[in-house]
């Protein structure tokens, strides 16, 4: 029985070359599009969860607008902000800054302009944060 119904299915798509063109055609971009909407949600979903206690590790992002341009997403925040929130968020048991950026620091009247950021060499270091406490990564090379 199963047979003749592919005996029959191939006499149709044989028949009408056009229609099952089509139909077979709409059907691959169709799964095609499943696929990749699967995958797409698979890769945001597993998101750093690679990363051991992944679940208590965010992120702060900035909404910066400068006059006359609409306003941009942007992963940064501003220096003092992440000991900022240590301090006054019981919440927040540890910190570090990952993307080294140049700025100006300003306290009153006295102006900082670091070199570099994130090295040993400077006041602000944000290595040790972030091996011993936040991602606890083991270390292959160099000094721990």
């Amino acid at each position: 029985m199963l047979r003749n119904y592919l005996v029959i299915a191939l006499r149709n798509i044989v028949r009408h070359k056009l229609y099952s063109f089509i139909n077979i055609a709409g059907l691959a971009v169709a799964l095609a599009c499943v696929i990749f909407i699967i995958l797409f949600i698979r890769d945001e979903l597993s998101f750093d969860k690679w990363l051991p206690n992944s679940d208590n590790l965010y992120r702060v992002d900035t909404l910066p607008q400068l006059p006359g341009t609409p306003r941009t997403h942007a992963a940064l925040a501003p220096f003092p902000l992440p000991a900022l929130m240590k301090d006054h968020l019981p919440e927040v048991t540890a910190m570090t800054r990952l993307w080294p950026s140049r700025m100006t620091v300003q306290i009153g009247n006295r102006r900082a302009i670091p070199a570099r950021y994130c090295s040993g060499r400077t006041r602000w270091s944000c290595r040790r944060h972030w091996r011993a406490n936040i991602l606890a990564l083991p270390i292959r090379l160099g000094a721990s």
